[in-house]
């Protein structure tokens, strides 16, 4: 089962040599590196069944960002299909017994 984490939205994109990478806000629980990641575009799902491969704060590599911080998010793929104002959603899988 796939259960939500957190919340993101995306300020800014900054192109580098090894794709984009989306500043973010973190509006809602955690955003943590390896979660699976969607993003929604006016509720409309626009990237889906990605995962965060990295993820920083200013310089710093971090495990996970919290509620109210801001970070820079470098999805597997679909990067580049952003836009400045969507929506990233973070879950994670877990066991149901």
């Amino acid at each position: 089962k796939e259960v939500v984490i957190g919340h993101a939205t995306v300020l800014q994109l900054f192109k580098l040599r090894k794709g984009v990478v989306a500043g973010c806000m973190v509006n809602d629980g955690v955003v943590k590196r390896g979660a699976l990641a969607r993003a929604l575009r006016n509720g409309e799902v626009i990237v889906s069944d990605v995962r965060v491969e990295s993820l920083r704060r200013f310089t710093e590599d971090v495990a996970e960002v919290r509620q109210g911080y801001e970070c820079g998010i470098n999805l597997t793929q679909g990067d580049e299909l952003l836009k400045e104002g969507d929506v990233l959603e973070f879950s994670e899988r877990v066991r149901v017994r």
